[in-house]
């Protein structure tokens, strides 16, 4: 979902996790049902790489050409897996934010996340949760 997100919003590194986090704030259940099968299935590819090319290296039975081109149809398989997973993460962040996701809203916060900077260069975060803002 984080990876989403930075492709969306522009924002990278920790923010996109901080506002993947809020996203997925009260639907996890669902998130997890999405990211589930798809992982379930990249195992399945790299268990599939592992004991068709990496076997297939170590015994030495068939010819280079063939587990060179077993492996990039199984690297085509992976990135379509991956692709399927970011159109999936896009669409259930399109509906959490049709949703009326608080995350749009600037008048209403439910979490706040401050960076501080201090005289000795290194930042920090601070989060307040909807009780602590003004």
């Amino acid at each position: 979902m984080a990876l989403t997100l930075s492709g969306m919003e522009g924002h990278g590194g920790y923010m996109a996790i901080l506002k993947a986090c809020v996203v997925l704030r009260g639907r996890t259940s669902v998130a997890l049902l999405l990211a589930l099968p798809v992982n379930v299935g990249l195992a399945a590819i790299e268990a599939l790489f592992q004991f068709r090319v990496v076997r297939g290296y170590y015994i030495g039975g068939k010819s280079w050409f063939f587990i060179a081109l077993e492996g990039i149809f199984i690297a085509y398989l992976y990135s379509i897996f991956v692709i399927i997973d970011t159109i999936v993460s896009f669409m259930f962040y399109k509906s959490c934010k049709t949703r009326g996701s608080l995350l749009d809203k600037e008048d209403k916060h439910f979490l706040r996340i401050e960076m501080i900077e201090e005289d000795n260069y290194y930042g920090y975060l601070r989060v307040k949760n909807f009780q602590e803002l003004p």
